[in-house]
């Protein structure tokens, strides 16, 4: 998943969930990024903002222009301080959804979104908000190829 992100010109944060460990002596960062090339940014717990009783991510603390940036989540109170930037999906359980493929779907409209040059990430998320994005993306895409044959 990092590795597509990365070749499609993505800048990879990434936000841990502990203050006390670091991300270069984490194993799960070894797992992740094999290479070492891939992840651009850590941020922790630190730089999260405690907001409705909960740690939610700060953007802001990207210091990069919010029209560029997308966040996915699992959990929709991590990103509740900056919904219109957040894709929220369903945490993964290789247990009960082995084949689940909701991450490769979603990388599919990352790629149009990263090769589009899309001027405002947000606007183009409002129209799928609540909805899939992945399989909704698909079936507008494949809707679009057929109007064309």
């Amino acid at each position: 998943m990092l590795t597509r992100a990365a070749m499609s010109g993505w800048e990879i944060v990434l936000f841990g969930d502990e203050d006390d460990m670091d991300w270069m002596e984490s194993p799960d960062l070894a797992k992740l990024d094999e290479t070492g090339g891939l992840v651009a940014h850590f941020l922790w717990r630190k730089d999260c903002y405690y907001f409705n009783g909960h740690h939610c991510k700060d953007l802001s603390r990207l210091n990069r222009p919010l029209h560029r940036v997308l966040v996915i989540d699992s959990d929709p109170r991590n990103v509740q301080m900056f919904p219109e930037n957040a894709v929220v999906i369903q945490k993964w359980n290789p247990t009960l959804q082995p084949d689940d493929d909701e991450l490769r779907k979603l990388f599919i409209f990352l790629e149009f979104l990263q090769k589009g040059d899309v001027s405002d990430i947000r606007f183009v998320l409002q129209r799928y908000r609540g909805k899939d994005i992945g399989h909704e993306f698909h079936h507008i895409y494949q809707q679009a190829i057929q109007a064309k044959v």
